[in-house]
């Protein structure tokens, strides 16, 4: 195996709206620790945030210097939910 020469830091996080808070909160810890804010790249599987918690997290992004585009990912779900039932 060849020596990456790409110093990209892809970092995958998942959400609901429920759990919005606390993916802001990680994301926030995560943009604010790194020496090169560039190198991260955040992909965010959206279970079901809104259109206000995604703005959110971009201006939560932009005020701790996170530039890039963040992707969102829309799963699918169907497989999962079939065979786990929900947690309440």
């Amino acid at each position: 195996m060849g020596e990456a020469n790409d110093d990209t830091v892809h970092i995958a996080l998942a959400a609901n709206h429920r759990y919005a808070c606390g993916l802001k909160a990680t994301f926030a810890s995560m943009v604010n620790a790194a020496g090169t804010k560039s190198a991260l790249r955040f992909h965010v599987f959206d279970d079901g945030l809104t259109t206000e918690d995604k703005a959110e997290l971009v201006e939560l992004g932009i005020r701790f210097g996170y530039r890039e585009v963040i992707d969102f990912i829309v799963p699918d779900m169907r497989a999962i939910r079939e065979r786990f039932s929900a947690f309440h």
